[in-house]
């Protein structure tokens, strides 16, 4: 027969096990989780600037959505207005179905990069922000991918490439890879926008996270 002594020290080690396991799962398993996630900043970038790039994507919705659900056939740049840390594309857009509309694209310079903020309808109008707090880990994947394959955004903003011919989506459950081909006075680039989706202020939204 087993001493109550002996009893309750094999029950405190079994606890104290138990214990040690579950803060090992929580510790693997917290950078997997939306809200255990750190933002993390590529240089130059602040984390308003993140912030700002995560809100506009969610404005433009509408247009991102047209883009993944393959409607969107390409678009021309028509004037480009440069700041030292903004570039304002205005853009004739030709839709799958034939019609065209004229739209704006802005993008962002931080550090050594370009960024893509935004494309929407022109004259399009939005409520400021958004309600929730960002998914880290998007806005993580959207920062880090960008900040290293910016060659192309910086070719729209500098305008050796004026036009933008969109291939036909490959779309999956969670991400969308789009086939794209830039044209201008630098000759023909191909490229490939990938967009993913995460469910901001209860709705499914697609964030564009790479032009590469």
């Amino acid at each position: 027969m087993i001493s109550p002594r002996i009893r309750g020290s094999f029950r405190a080690g079994a606890i104290t096990l138990i214990a040690v396991f579950a803060l090992g799962v929580a510790l693997v398993l917290a950078p997997m989780i939306g809200g255990a996630a750190t933002l993390k900043l590529p240089e130059g970038v602040s984390r308003d600037l993140a912030y700002t790039m995560y809100g506009e994507q969610v404005d433009s919705a509408d247009s991102i959505g047209e883009l993944v659900d393959g409607r969107i056939e390409g678009f021309e740049v028509l004037k480009t207005d440069v700041t030292s840390t903004t570039a304002t594309l205005d853009l004739r857009v030709t839709l799958t179905n034939g019609i065209t509309r004229s739209g704006v694209m802005n993008l962002a310079q931080a550090g050594d990069a370009w960024y893509f903020e935004s494309i929407a309808r022109t004259g399009a109008t939005y409520e400021p922000g958004f309600e929730s707090e960002p998914d880290i880990g998007v806005l993580n994947t959207m920062l880090a991918e960008q900040s290293q394959n910016s060659t192309l955004t910086a070719q729209l903003a500098d305008g050796t490439f004026d036009a933008v011919t969109v291939g036909t989506p490959k779309k999956g459950y969670r991400s969308t890879t789009i086939p794209v081909t830039f044209t201008g006075a630098g000759g023909t680039a191909k490229g490939t926008v990938t967009a993913v989706k995460r469910i901001q202020d209860g709705r499914a939204q697609w964030f564009v996270v790479s032009f590469r």
